[in-house]
């Protein structure tokens, strides 16, 4: 009825961001259980099959505007946006209309803004700490990294309050809601039930596998009693699989949720030991600073591997052995924790005097993932000629392996340039200043810092509400408010 009711309402009728709520007669500031009190007394009034007479067009009317106001999602487009914006919403996915969705990536990219201002000034900070032109404490040198975790860790806990208070209201509307609808729905449900009573057992699905045969009961032959116990052994691993894997999912999900803060505050733990021991403070070695750092990847290797034992305890549609699909899954989610482990051990083993090789080499892992990519884009170039495919087809896949070897190629220049440099000035420290081994840095921060904030502008201006003003200037003869030309959805 709902999908029903969606197309058959003509947009005509319903224009501006009043309608739905007169339709269904409440205020723009109802709630959910109000909304849904309205639906079902108009239900009653409306409904063609219990009330022939009434004309149904009104019904599905009503209906169409319970399955916007419902949805809060939809809503709160519709609020903003009108009909217009549901339409477009429905042919587009509607996330960046949104005014949540809008409002946080926002606040997103301007706090990215910031972390990157913040990280060029830490950066300038340190090439004149080092560099020897100032002789600042590294405490004084990562002040704008203090402040970064500060409003990092400020924004995180100040999330998981408002999520606290989001599950304890709905819940307690969820307490407080209709308790007659309630049991109205469930003495309906138990009439059908009463009713239907006679077919539920005809109905209902039965397992034809006997688990005992009648020839295993009586003694039969040996080969059909190693079938039974067969049967037996595959639905008890089954179960246990489920279970198995609900429990992994249960533990991840509880564990990615309060990961990234953990995250943040393990960084800040590594930045404290760190300055600590540039300062002389303490005289820890380099494995004992780095524990906050490797307690970080233990963390990210324990979600790995519950995310890797939610996924093979999952049916399998190509019908792999369980093997080979470990393997895959294995490393395809460990490839880049290795590679991490791998340079972080080697540069560990650099500071503490135990590695003895040139820094160029210290930092061969990192040479890794270029490699990859361009393995990538070489099978991805070969599929390419090797595929018959319509024209239009293979000119977007070429614009495609062109874009992908044009990001490779910069974003490798940058990284690589900069490796370059650093493993320069470690090698001989007094042939290169820091701050021009900090070029790419300066560059890719900058340039970061810009297009945060015009992703901020554009997510807070572009998708903000006309103000009153522009709703009395817009506003027809009719009494309709209409939202101004400039910021119409067409």
């Amino acid at each position: 009825m709902a999908d029903t009711a969606s197309e058959d309402t003509p947009s005509s009728d319903i224009q501006d961001t009043e309608d739905l709520y007169t339709i269904l007669d409440i205020e723009k500031t109802a709630t959910a259980v109000d909304i849904k009190r309205a639906y079902r007394r108009l239900a009653l009034q409306h409904h063609p099959d219990r009330n022939p007479g009434v004309d149904g067009a009104e019904f599905v009317r009503m209906q169409y505007a319970y399955d916007i106001l419902s949805d809060e999602r939809k809503r709160r487009i519709y609020d903003r946006y009108g009909q217009m914006g549901i339409q477009m919403a429905d042919r587009m996915g509607g996330e960046f209309l949104d005014p949540q969705v809008s409002s946080l990536l926002s606040l997103f990219a301007l706090v990215s803004a910031l972390v990157s201002l913040m990280l060029i000034v830490f950066f300038a900070l340190l090439a004149a700490r080092v560099d020897g032109r100032r002789q600042w404490p590294f405490g004084v040198v990562f002040t704008p990294l203090w402040i970064t975790d500060a409003v990092v860790v400020g924004g995180m806990l100040r999330a998981m309050v408002e999520r606290f208070k989001k599950r304890f209201s709905s819940r307690r509307e969820n307490d407080n809601g209709d308790g007659e609808s309630i049991r109205s729905e469930n003495s309906s449900t138990s009439f059908v039930d009463a009713n239907n009573d006679g077919d539920s057992d005809a109905d209902a699905p039965t397992d034809t596998t006997p688990l005992f045969s009648s020839n295993e009961a009586a003694g039969g032959s040996h080969q059909q009693q190693q079938q039974t116990r067969r049967r037996r052994r595959h639905r008890s691993s089954g179960d246990r699989m489920r279970v198995f894997g609900k429990f992994a999912e249960s533990q991840f999900a509880s564990l990615s949720a309060a990961a990234p803060l953990t995250y943040v505050l393990l960084l800040v733990a590594f930045q404290i030991s760190l300055v600590l021991r540039l300062d002389g403070k303490v005289h820890w070695s380099v494995w004992r600073v780095f524990v906050p750092w490797l307690c970080i990847e233990a963390i990210h290797f324990i979600l790995l591997t519950l995310s890797l034992l939610v996924d093979l305890t999952k049916p399998d549609n190509q019908q792999q052995s369980m093997v080979r699909r470990m393997a895959a899954e294995a490393a395809e989610k460990y490839w880049w924790l290795l590679i991490r482990l791998l340079q972080i051990t080697m540069v560990i083993l650099k500071l503490n005097h135990t590695l003895k090789c040139d820094w160029f080499l210290v930092f061969m892992p990192t040479y890794v993932p270029f490699v990859q990519a361009a393995v990538m884009l070489y099978i991805m170039f070969r599929q390419m000629h090797n595929v018959d495919s319509p024209e239009s087809v293979q000119n977007q896949q070429r614009g495609a392996f062109i874009a992908c070897c044009i990001l490779l190629a910069v974003a490798s220049s940058f990284v690589y340039s900069f490796i370059a440099l650093l493993a320069w000035k470690l090698n001989l420290p007094g042939a290169v200043r820091l701050a021009l081994v900090l070029i790419p840095v300066f560059v890719t921060l900058s340039l970061a810092c810009c297009l945060c904030s015009c992703l901020s502008c554009c997510f807070a201006l572009g998708f903000q509400p006309p103000s009153d003003e522009e709703q009395g200037a817009g506003s027809n003869n009719t009494g309709r408010t209409l939202i101004p030309t400039d910021r119409r959805i067409e």
